[in-house]
C-alpha cells in the first residue's frame, strides 16, 4: 500500500518493489514455521544437482530433444516502440564477457548472463546470440570473467552464479568452462542445501587463478577451482561483492559499507573504509593505481592505492541519484569523464562538480535530458578507445547497450542496444486469442512492462504496451482488440482497439487491496466479464464497474473459472462459487502437511465437482489433488512427480478423457487418466519457473509463460479429443460451414436413438455456448444468439466424445 501512494518518490516505489519481488519468489517456497529452504532444493529433488549444489548433467550447453518439442512462440526480438519513448526490451542482463575481435566488433565474442535465463552467447558481436546453460537456467548469473583477451574453443572462463544484485536468487557456486564455454561444470566451491550461499563479481588473474565474494568470505583457488581458502573474513554476513583491480592491487566491497584492498593477490587484505552501519554497498573503479568509490548517496571518494590510504571525497553529490539500496549501482571514469549508474546513469567532465543525467531510463522526447536506455544499470564497462570517442557498455534491465559519447560533454550519447535475440524476458502472465488465424497475444513481464502482439501498421506483430511491471492478462476472446494489462498492486489498464498507437490504452482502473502480483481471470462465457483477485473476488463488467462478490477469501491469489464456476484461493481462505459469484461455499485444504498450502486450483466445467489442486513449499509427495465431490475430500495424485515446486494446475475442457497439465518450477508435467505423469516435452523446455499455462484449442496447443525465458508453445493435439474418432464423414455432416446465416445443420446418418446423442458448442477458451438434444437424423440448431468466430462441436454419444469439429461463424 505504501508503494501505491501517489505522493511517494518513484525511488521509494522502487525500493518497495525489490521487498516485493523478493516475497512473491518466496511465497510458494517457504514452510509454515518460517523457514526458508534452498532456492535450489527443487534442482537438487529432480536430479539436475547433487546434494552439494554440483551440476550432474556432463552437458550443460545444449538439451536433449525428446518427443514433440517445445517452441518459443514470444517475441524474438525487442518489440515495435508503439510510440512509448521509454519502451521495454528483452529482459534484464546481470554481466558481459567481450573478447573483441583485433579490427572488427561484429566478429566479437560474446558472453552474457541473466538472473533468470542462464548464458547467452554471440560470435558475432551480438548480431545473434544462442542460450547456454539451459538446464539450470532458473539459477541466475551473477558475473562471468576470463583471465584471456583473445577467444579460442579452449579458452577457460568462470562464472558466478546466484543473482547477487537483486538477492532473490542466491548461488551454487563457481562453475567453469575449459572450452571456450561450449560447456560448464561445478568447481571446489558450491554451495548445497543447507549453506543459502551468495557468490558475487569474480576477479580471474590467469587460468589457475580465481577470488570470488561469498556471504562470509573473500574465497581463492589457485588450481583452476578445485579448493578454495578464505582469505577475508569478518565472521558475520558482510556479503563480500564487487572487486576490482590495476596494477596488481585488488579492491572489493562489503555490505556494511567497508572497502578492503589487497597487494599481495588476494592472499591478505587491509580495511580502507570501515564497516558502517547503513548497509551502504559501494560501486568501485580502478585504473593505474587509483581507486574511486561512489556511495549509496551518490558521493564520490578516491584513494592513491600506491602510496596512502587516505580516502578523500571529491565533488558533489549526483543530484537524484537511486541505486536502490546498491541494486544497480556503477562506476567507470575516463580521462575526464565520469559516468555512474543507478535508476539512471550520470555523467561529470568536471570531477563531479556538476552532474548531467545522459543516460535516462525515464526519457519522453528530444527535449528530455539525455538518451533513452533502459533503466537500473547492474554493471558497467569500457570498449575499446579509438581516441576519437568515449565507448562503454552496459547490462540493465532491458538487456545490453553500448554507449557512445562524442566528447566529454555530450549530453546524448549514442545508445546501440546489443541484445536483441537474447530471449530472458521474465513473465508473470499470458493471455491468448485461441483462434488459429490471429495469433493475438499478450504478455505481462517483470521490468519490461507488456508485450502486445496484435495487428500494428498493417502487419501482425508484437508491439510495446506500458505497465511497469506487467502483472495480469486478458484478451477478449470474441473480440481481440479488446484486451487488458494489469501492472502492480491491481493497476489495470484497458483498451478498445488494441494497443497499436496508444501504448498507455484507453482506460485505467484499480482493484481495491490487490497484491503486488495479482489474478485476472475472463469469463468463459461472456467475454465481458473478468473477475479480478483483491482483498476480495471482484466482477469487472462491460462498463468497467467493479463489484466485489463478497466470496470472503480475503486477499486473492489465484482464480479459475469456467462457464458459471469462480473458485478462488485467498488469504483467508478457499472459495467456490457455481452461479457466477451469487453464492459461495467453502474447500477444504487437500493436504494434511501444515507446511504445504494449496496454491492453484482448476476444476471441470461442465461436472465442477471435478476439482483439481496443487500445494505450494517442499513436501514431498504432497503436490497434486483431486476431488470428486466438489473440494471436500481429496485423493492424492501425486504419483511420480519430482519434490519441485508446483505453480499451477490446468485440466483440458470438454475432452472425452481427463487430461492435467501441472506448471512447475522445472518444467510442465502432463497426466493422462490413470497413466503416470510425464515431463510434457521432455528437455525441451529450459529449467525455469513456468508461471502461467493456457491452451489454444483450436490451434491444439499448450502455452507456456516461462519467469526468465519467455513464452512457449507445444502441440498437445494427441490429447484432444480426437475428430471423427467414432462417427466419420460418411455418417456425420455439418453445414453451412462457415455458417453465414443464424442455424447450422447435423445430419447423422444410420441415426441409433439408443446412444443418446446430444450436442455441445464450446468456444475457443472451452466455455460452453451452446448444448442440446439430438433426437432425429435431422437435426437443425439456431446458432443465433453467438458472436461471430471459431467454436468447437462435439456430437456426443451416451455421454462420450463420438465427433469434434471446428465449425465458424461469419
Amino acid at each position: 500500500q505504501f508503494a501505491k501512494k501517489q505522493n511517494n518518490t518513484l525511488s521509494e516505489r522502487k525500493a518497495v518493489k525489490q521487498f516485493e519481488r523478493w516475497a512473491y519468489f518466496w511465497k510458494d517456497r517457504v514452510y509454515s514455521d518460517g523457514s526458508f529452504p534452498s532456492e535450489a532444493l527443487g534442482y537438487i529433488n529432480a536430479g539436475i544437482l547433487d546434494q552439494n549444489g554440483k551440476i550432474v548433467q556432463s552437458n550443460s550447453k545444449k538439451m536433449k530433444i525428446e518427443g514433440i518439442p517445445w517452441v518459443n512462440t514470444g517475441a524474438q526480438k525487442v518489440p515495435d516502440p508503439n510510440g512509448y519513448p521509454n519502451y521495454p526490451q528483452m529482459g534484464r542482463l546481470n554481466c558481459l564477457l567481450r573478447f573483441p575481435d583485433a579490427t572488427d566488433m561484429s566478429k566479437d565474442v560474446l558472453f552474457v548472463g541473466a538472473p533468470a535465463g542462464g548464458i547467452w552467447k554471440s560470435t558475432d558481436g551480438g548480431a545473434n546470440w544462442t542460450p547456454i546453460l539451459d538446464n539450470i537456467s532458473g539459477i541466475g548469473i551473477t558475473d562471468i570473467q576470463s583471465a584471456s583477451t583473445t577467444y579460442s574453443n579452449t579458452t577457460v572462463i568462470y562464472v558466478s552464479t546466484g543473482d547477487w544484485d537483486g538477492n532473490h536468487v542466491n548461488s551454487i557456486g563457481v562453475l567453469k568452462s575449459t572450452d571456450g564455454g561450449n560447456t560448464f561444470v561445478s568447481t571446489g566451491l558450491s554451495t548445497g542445501l543447507s549453506e543459502k550461499e551468495t557468490t558475487s563479481n569474480l576477479i580471474v588473474l590467469d587460468d589457475k587463478t580465481v577470488i570470488v565474494g561469498t556471504t562470509y568470505h573473500v574465497m581463492k583457488s589457485t588450481d583452476g577451482g578445485d579448493n578454495w581458502s578464505s582469505k577475508l573474513t569478518d565472521g558475520y554476513d558482510n556479503k563480500y561483492g564487487r572487486f576490482t583491480f590495476s596494477n596488481d592491487i585488488l579492491c572489493c566491497t562489503g555490505i556494511w559499507g567497508g572497502v578492503y584492498k589487497s597487494i599481495n593477490k588476494g592472499d591478505s587484505w587491509s580495511i580502507l573504509k570501515p564497516e558502517g552501519e547503513d548497509l551502504n554497498k559501494h560501486a568501485l573503479f580502478s585504473e593505474d593505481g587509483f581507486l574511486d568509490i561512489i556511495d549509496m548517496t551518490g558521493q564520490l571518494s578516491y584513494i592513491d592505492l600506491e602510496s596512502d590510504d587516505n580516502l578523500e571525497v571529491y565533488g558533489n553529490k549526483i543530484p537524484t541519484y537511486e541505486p536502490q539500496g546498491g541494486y544497480n549501482q556503477t562506476l567507470v571514469l575516463e580521462g575526464d569523464l565520469i559516468i555512474s549508474g543507478g535508476m539512471n546513469g550520470f555523467h561529470s567532465n568536471d570531477e563531479g562538480e556538476t552532474w548531467y543525467r545522459s543516460l535516462n531510463g525515464y526519457w519522453d522526447d528530444n527535449s528530455s535530458h539525455g538518451t533513452y536506455i533502459h533503466s537500473d544499470h547492474h554493471t558497467m564497462g569500457k570498449l575499446d578507445d579509438d581516441g576519437s570517442t568515449y565507448k562503454y557498455w552496459s547490462c540493465n534491465d532491458g538487456g545490453l547497450n553500448y554507449i557512445e559519447y562524442s566528447s566529454d560533454n555530450d549530453n546524448k550519447p549514442k545508445i546501440t542496444y546489443k541484445s536483441e535475440g537474447c530471449i530472458v524476458t521474465q513473465l508473470y502472465s499470458v493471455a491468448i486469442t485461441p483462434n488459429s488465424t490471429s495469433g493475438n497475444m499478450l504478455q505481462g513481464n517483470q521490468d519490461n512492462d507488456g508485450f502486445s502482439r496484435e495487428m500494428h501498421n498493417g502487419k501482425m506483430q508484437w508491439i510495446a504496451a506500458a505497465a511497469g511491471d506487467g502483472t495480469a492478462t486478458a484478451i477478449d476472446y470474441n473480440d481481440p482488440d479488446i484486451r487488458y494489462l494489469g501492472g502492480t498492486y491491481g493497476g489495470l489498464t484497458i483498451v478498445e482497439n488494441g494497443f497499436s498507437g496508444k501504448y498507455n490504452g484507453d482506460e485505467y482502473i484499480e482493484i481495491p487491496g490487490a497484491s503486488f502480483i495479482w489474478p485476472l481471470e475472463m469469463n468463459t462465457q461472456d467475454s465481458y466479464k473478468l473477475y479480478a483477485g483483491g482483498d476480495d473476488v471482484y466482477l469487472l463488467d462491460e462498463y468497467l464497474n467493479l463489484t466485489p462478490l463478497n466470496a470472503n477469501t480475503g486477499e486473492v491469489s489465484f482464480i479459475s473459472t469456467h462457464n458459471n464456476g469462480i473458485f478462488a484461493i485467498g488469504w483467508d481462505g478457499i472459495k467456490k462459487s457455481l452461479d457466477g459469484g451469487n453464492l459461495w461455499s467453502d474447500i477444504v485444504e487437500p493436504s494434511s502437511n501444515a507446511s504445504a498450502s494449496l496454491n492453484s486450483i482448476d476444476f471441470n466445467g461442465t461436472n465442477p465437482n471435478y476439482v483439481y489442486a496443487t500445494s505450494s513449499s517442499y513436501v514431498d509427495g504432497d503436490k497434486v489433488f483431486k476431488s470428486v465431490d466438489g473440494g471436500q475430500n481429496w485423493s492424492n495424485i501425486s504419483g511420480s512427480l519430482p519434490n519441485i515446486l508446483m505453480k499451477e494446475v490446468l485440466v483440458l475442457q470438454n475432452n472425452s478423457t481427463e487430461v492435467l497439465f501441472v506448471a512447475t518450477e522445472l518444467g510442465v508435467y502432463q497426466k493422462d487418466g490413470d497413466k503416470e505423469w510425464v515431463r510434457l516435452g521432455g528437455s525441451t523446455l529450459p529449467n525455469v519457473i513456468v508461471n502461467d499455462i493456457d491452451v489454444n484449442y483450436t490451434e491444439k496447443a499448450l502455452i507456456a509463460g516461462t519467469y526468465g525465458r519467455g513464452l512457449w508453445q507445444i502441440d498437445i493435439s494427441s490429447s484432444l479429443a480426437n475428430e471423427e474418432n467414432i462417427l466419420n464423414n460418411n455418417n456425420l455432416s455439418v453445414y453451412p460451414n462457415p455458417a453465414t446465416s443464424n442455424h447450422i445443420n447435423l445430419d447423422v446418418l444410420n441415426f441409433d436413438k439408443n446412444k443418446n446423442y446430444s450436442y455441445i458448442i464450446h468456444n475457443v477458451v472451452g466455455g460452453i455456448i451452446l448444448e442440446g438434444k439430438i433426437n432425429s437424423e435431422n437435426t437443425k440448431i439456431d446458432i443465433s444468439t453467438i458472436s461471430n468466430g471459431a467454436y468447437i462441436l462435439q456430437v456426443r454419444g451416451n455421454n462420450n466424445v463420438m465427433y469434434s469439429k471446428k465449425i465458424i461463424k461469419n
